[in-house]
């Protein structure tokens, strides 16, 4: 019987989980689309969580056809405004209870990382001023997008942590299905029908509480426990 080990470390995705970055991404996504006379659909952004910006624009486009040279004008004009935003930044755009929880992970000995489809991981983390809170940071240059397990475990690879000993904590379906196929423990955060394959379920940052949470993350078995919601 393989014996599984307990919780050790931490990975957190970043947008939706340390910060939330949502508006300067729809802004700049709606500004640069409807530049190129290109609609953008509401819902079609929602489905983008979690994404490379590859990705999100594909599902942005959605039946609407751009040639090459205009598919990578787009990428570039969207994360040149993305970037603009972000110098807006902050300590006060920490998400509530995330400095809590790490350091409740620190006060444990736990490593924590970042696990982020988003090349501008470590920009976010600098113009918040909170880079030093995290042992490592990997990003979408960290492998294939998610749901593929690559950003998870090349966070792990850079902590030294086994897999099975890390606690990855996502607000998107795709995240989940990236811890879950890195054979991870996983926390999701929002609503059952977005996150609900997790093995442990909050509905906001602000209850990331590990005193209240780590009992039901130790009893879990990564990759095949039920999902589990902490009222």
């Amino acid at each position: 019987m393989t014996t599984v080990p307990p919780p050790a470390a931490l990975i957190l995705d970043l947008d939706g989980v340390v910060t939330d970055t949502a508006s300067q991404h729809q802004t700049a996504w709606r500004t640069v689309l409807e530049a190129h006379d290109l609609p953008f659909s509401l819902s079609a952004y929602e489905r983008t969580r979690g994404r490379s910006r590859e990705d999100s624009l594909r599902v942005l486009l959605g039946d609407h056809q751009v040639d090459e040279t205009a598919f990578m004008a787009i990428l570039e004009e969207k994360n040149a405004r993305y970037l603009e935003a972000l110098d807006a930044l902050t300590l006060r755009d920490l998400l509530p209870g995330v400095l809590d929880l790490l350091l409740a992970a620190e006060s444990r000995h736990w490593q924590v990382a970042i696990g982020s489809s988003s090349r501008n991981a470590a920009r976010v983390l600098d113009r918040m001023g909170i880079t030093d809170l995290f042992d490592a940071v990997a990003d979408g240059e960290s492998g294939d997008p998610k749901p593929a397990p690559d950003i998870f475990l090349a966070a792990a690879r850079m902590i030294d942590v086994a897999p099975a000993a890390c606690v990855v904590v996502e607000d998107a379906g795709s995240g989940v299905e990236a811890g879950l196929a890195a054979g991870m423990r996983v926390i999701g955060v929002g609503p059952q029908e977005r996150v609900g394959r997790a093995h442990v379920r909050v509905d906001t940052t602000r209850e990331l509480v590990l005193d209240v949470l780590e009992p039901a993350l130790v009893a879990a078995v990564p990759s095949t426990t039920p999902a589990t919601s902490i009222a």
